[in-house]
């Protein structure tokens, strides 16, 4: 049962638990409502004839009524980046169902991801494949009646044609991007062809030189860099260690006292693009499922971490099994590394760091000695990694 409205450090998940220790009464206030999860699960448990929910800002508990009242259930907007910016300050359903992680503040999707992610919405919600056909993808038309069963069959035609979705769309999202088509067919042959990660690497060593040799010819030193910008950065700028290339208005500011002669964004382009391809392909790495840990289908050749709900920390009250999980990290045939304070006798503490825990009420915080643990059977099965490895880039 998910209670009241996707909301930044919403109650949701324990919600029930804190009603159930409410009494019954005529009346119940919630004084900082929020997102409504407690004023929603107060609302179920019968124990109230009247409920009052009250939050400085008002609009997060009409949002809430509004959607118990079934205002949203025939809702269909797509929210683009510009749409949310605008509407976050006016409208709750925007600010809280549009942002990343319900934080109210940032867009939902990254902007390499959101066009890919426009398509889908009016496949689904529209019946339109117009966007996705101008990405050059043409998924099968869905019969479906409802949007949640479009987006359910689309979704698996798109993912059992990954690999064909993957480069039409990268090579879409080039075309977008690089408006003056100047590295467009150079950095989609490196896309399906060669090394993005090297390609990415050797622009950086070619900019980090291009700002090392206008400063060896300025005859200054680092430093004088940084002193003449009032930053820090210097060592950023022309080291290797979290290198990065100045902004556009450090890079001004850098040109009145260095032979910086390049054109700010004809010089960085194609590292910009480069590096936007990158987090393109690092958000691809990331697959959601939402099922009981038990239930969780797990490959061979895998790492497993559970950081499951600490005993007796009631900030992370829950009806988990600790038993039951006990039992299935001693039989599931491979090392599960399990985040805990203490465990049975036959699970062993592999590390272990000091932490100072937020929640115990003691000030800064009591410290706290944090462990990790394997089941005794599996300690001869732990390996580290001998060499790196780059996961596959997997799309949609």
């Amino acid at each position: 049962m998910n209670y009241g409205l996707p909301y930044k450090g919403s109650k949701n998940k324990i919600a029930e638990w804190i009603v159930s220790h409410f009494p019954k009464a005529e009346n119940f206030y919630d004084l900082f409502a929020g997102g409504c999860s407690v004023t929603h699960a107060a609302l179920l448990s019968g124990k109230f004839n009247n409920i009052y929910a009250n939050d400085l800002f008002v609009e997060y508990p009409r949002l809430f009524l509004s959607a118990i009242n079934g205002e949203f259930k025939d809702e269909t907007r797509w929210i683009s980046r510009n749409d949310f910016e605008e509407l976050k300050g006016s409208d709750a359903y925007v600010s809280s169902c549009w942002s990343f992680g319900n934080n109210c503040s940032n867009y939902l999707y990254s902007e390499e991801i959101e066009p890919y992610k426009k398509a889908l919405h009016y496949a689904c919600v529209f019946e339109d494949y117009s966007l996705f056909n101008a990405m050059g993808i043409y998924p099968k038309k869905s019969q479906k009646e409802s949007s949640y069963e479009r987006k359910v069959e689309i979704g698996n035609w798109l993912k059992s044609n990954s690999s064909e979705v993957k480069t039409k769309y990268i090579k879409y999202w080039l075309y977008l991007v690089d408006d003056k088509r100047r590295d467009y067919e150079r950095i989609y042959n490196i896309v399906v062809g060669g090394d993005t990660i090297k390609s990415f690497e050797d622009e950086k060593e070619r900019l980090r030189n291009y700002l090392l040799n206008a400063l060896s010819e300025s005859g200054l030193k680092q430093r004088d860099v940084g002193d003449r910008l009032g930053t820090n950065m210097e060592r950023h700028y022309f080291g290797k260690s979290q290198w990065s290339f100045p902004t556009f208005e450090q890079y001004k500011k850098m040109q009145e006292f260095m032979p910086l002669k390049e054109d700010y964004y004809e010089l960085t382009n194609y590292y910009t693009i480069l590096n936007r391809l990158q987090r393109l392909q690092r958000l691809q790495r990331l697959n959601i499922s939402c099922a009981s840990y038990e239930n969780v289908s797990i490959d061979v050749d895998s790492v497993v971490y559970c950081d499951i709900p600490y005993i007796g920390k009631d900030q992370y009250l829950s009806d988990f099994d600790h038993e039951k999980f006990y039992d299935w990290a001693r039989n599931i045939g491979m090392p599960v590394y399990i985040s805990e304070y203490q465990m049975p006798e036959d699970f062993v503490c592999i590390d272990s760091v000091k932490k100072r825990s937020l929640f115990s009420g003691k000030g800064s915080g009591e410290l706290k000695e944090e462990k990790i643990f394997v089941h005794d059977s599996q300690i001869g099965n732990i390996n580290r990694p001998k060499e790196k490895v780059y996961t596959q880039l997997k799309l949609f």
